[in-house]
């Protein structure tokens, strides 16, 4: 199961039908020798940590009695059986030895390693189709699954590095390595759940010393981590929106005598300069016509419009849209462009920074009252008030398992939104996507499993599995992890398997869990 988990679905979902078969085969060989198949299920349904989990598939299932759609339901139950069935099968067993738990996460660190390489000779096109977008290089799983089981994987190495210092050998470069993987793939979201998880363990072990000196150390390199955070971040807002072109004095007429369109309400900027400025709309429509074969007004091969990427092509080189920025383009920006490269400087959209910046442009196309269709960012807020307005209309039990899809259809026409139908999505936001489905009191039962796996056992003093918890919770906030087969097996899989790992549930290196 692990080592399906970053690499595909089909082979997690055979993983999973192994371990329903050897369960039940374990389950009828305890009854032939005489054991009650009861004892099993005793052992399971009595274990709080298996039973919060069983209690989010048991919601789902509460939540067909007011749906309409049960194809859609059935689908949903389907996507989160495991679980229900994971949490049974594992705190059903009486012994699960902690040297088999250790080498179960061997096991997938060996595969996010597979994943990673395979994914970064995608990125350098050692192998694979050509890609467009850099997160389209993640071809396994999901981008933001696979980054959050990257953090995990960093956060996995750390601990066998803790465990036994002999580990930093292969630790350390498999680390940097993580790193990097998250760097090129421009995960935003992976590098805000290592900041947060890298603040959390200064704190834990802040409130755990006693000493002063110690102490005061540990919360001044949180402080000063965070200023350098922040510097990086204001930095680029400052540069981003710190107009080249300000002050300078706008020309009326391009060389070829066309009156020069300005939209002067319009503030978006690319590289600095202003993108709706010195526009000639004929002759620069004109002019790229006998350049290319792709039509000025149709779309570039990113499914863009390709007279707005050339748009913004002129503009990162500070050039007039006009016969003569166009004639100052090569043959190789021609085809750049015809790709759906937006900007001559490729290098400032590589890394964090590049994805930094792409984002401050959807921020400031949308405020520009730009579409927010296709931005994963801006259009969440489409998505989360959406969402919203649907809880306020169904507050106590919600629209049911089934009927997502119907409600937010009928919220984004209610909208009247400016989102494209394609892009009428649920909320991307675990939070709101149970408070759409079962109400309030939905929302609440499920940060009252979260907190029941951090506080059963007191697992809050063990930072595996608190880094686990963190890393699920925050994924919430931005995506809705539980709906796809990926973020499912993440939660329910690794979570009891950390529970056993918990330094509470052990006498020693090979002792037998805690009931």
């Amino acid at each position: 199961m692990l080592f399906a988990l970053p690499l595909n679905n089909n082979l997690m979902s055979i993983a999973g039908f192994w371990l329903a078969s050897a369960w039940l085969v374990d389950l009828v060989y305890e009854w032939t020798v005489g054991i009650s198949p009861l004892a099993r299920l005793r052992r399971a349904f009595s274990n709080p940590t298996a039973l919060a989990y069983m209690t989010l598939f048991g919601l789902c299932i509460l939540g067909f009695l007011w749906s309409e759609d049960f194809k859609f339901a059935q689908w949903d139950a389907r996507t989160k059986v495991p679980l229900f069935f994971i949490p049974l099968v594992l705190s059903s067993y009486q012994r699960i030895e902690r040297r088999h738990i250790v080498w179960c996460l061997y096991v997938l660190l060996i595969s996010l390693s597979i994943a990673i390489t395979s994914c970064t000779g995608r990125f350098y096109k050692w192998w694979g189709p050509p890609y467009l977008n850099v997160r389209d290089i993640s071809h396994f799983i999901s981008h933001i699954r696979f980054s959050l089981l990257i953090v995990f994987g960093i956060v996995l190495l750390i601990w066998f590095a803790k465990e036994n210092r002999r580990n930093l050998f292969w630790v350390i470069p498999l680390i940097f390595y993580c790193i990097f993987f998250l760097w090129i793939l421009q995960s935003v979201t992976g590098f805000a759940i290592l900041l947060a998880l890298a603040a959390y363990w200064i704190l834990f072990h802040a409130w755990r010393t006693k000493r002063m000196f110690v102490r005061g150390g540990l919360i001044s390199s949180l402080l000063v981590f965070i200023s350098l955070v922040v510097f990086f971040v204001n930095n680029e807002v400052t540069r981003y929106f710190n107009p080249k072109d300000a002050g300078m004095a706008w020309q009326t007429h391009s060389a070829g005598g066309e009156i020069y369109d300005h939209r002067w309400e319009n503030t978006l900027l690319e590289n600095g300069h202003y993108v709706w400025r010195n526009l000639a709309w004929n002759e620069l429509r004109r002019s790229w016509n006998k350049r290319s074969e792709t039509d000025f007004d149709s779309l570039d091969r990113s499914g863009q419009l390709l007279g707005g990427t050339l748009i913004r092509y002129l503009t990162s080189k500070g050039l007039n849209k006009d016969s003569v920025g166009m004639g100052d383009l090569s043959d190789l920006e021609i085809e750049k462009i015809e790709l759906g490269i937006a900007t001559a400087y490729t290098e400032d959209l590589q890394g964090i920074k590049g994805r930094i910046r792409k984002i401050l442009f959807e921020f400031d196309n949308y405020r520009n009252g730009g579409d927010p269709s296709g931005n994963s960012v801006l259009q969440r807020f489409e998505f989360w008030r959406a969402a919203w307005c649907i809880i306020k209309e169904y507050p106590l039990k919600g629209v049911g398992t089934g009927d997502l899809k119907l409600a937010y259809a009928a919220q984004y026409e209610k909208m009247d939104t400016a989102l494209d139908p394609q892009y009428r999505l649920r909320a991307h936001n675990q939070y709101f996507t149970y408070g759409v489905a079962y109400g309030i009191p939905g929302v609440i039962i499920f940060i009252a499993v979260l907190l029941i796996l951090i506080f059963h056992e007191r697992r809050y003093r063990d930072l595996l599995f608190m880094s686990y918890i963190i890393i699920m919770a925050l994924s919430f906030i931005t995506e809705d992890t539980l709906e796809t087969q990926a973020g499912v097996t993440f939660v329910a899989f690794l979570g009891p398997l950390l529970a056993w790992l918990s330094p509470s549930n052990y006498t020693g290196l090979n002792g037998s869990p805690k009931l």
